[in-house]
């Protein structure tokens, strides 16, 4: 697959280092545009989405309306690693 712009197996390569690089914008208070320096929703809740797409390998994980997570993007793609292929 690395060719075809996978990474290794998968294209693990390239989700994890993806969300490696949105974790730090996550988990940064300062970061009012997204994460956990966000806004909070209506109900005064910091509220967080998340979505990992790799689409060489056709394969995706999602998580919603996630509070007490600071990292939803790794959630994200524990989902699209135990969905396995669809």
């Amino acid at each position: 697959m690395h060719g075809q712009g996978g990474g290794d197996e998968g294209g693990r390569g390239y989700a994890d280092a993806a969300v490696a690089g949105i974790n730090i914008q996550d988990i940064d208070p300062d970061d009012a545009s997204a994460g956990y320096g966000g806004l909070l929703n209506e109900e005064g809740d910091m509220e967080l989405d998340a979505c990992v797409m790799h689409g060489p390998a056709r394969r995706c994980g999602a998580a919603a309306a996630m509070r007490g997570i600071k990292t939803p993007s790794k959630i994200a793609k524990l989902v699209m690693a135990r969905r396995g292929r669809g």
